[in-house]
């Protein structure tokens, strides 16, 4: 990654932040929903392994 898409990560993760449980929750949601064969490999709750 070059410095700009550093910023820009950086950037984005501050945007989100506030809102983080629930990005991280969308996330696995979309993950499973594209590819549910990969659920079992996620162990525990979902809402514990999407807090940052």
């Amino acid at each position: 990654m070059n410095a700009e898409q550093v910023k820009l990560l950086r950037e984005t993760f501050k945007a989100i932040e506030p809102m983080a449980q629930e990005t991280g929750e969308m996330l696995y949601n979309k993950l499973f929903e594209i590819d549910p064969s990969l659920q079992p490999l996620f162990k525990g709750d979902i809402k514990t392994q999407a807090k940052w």
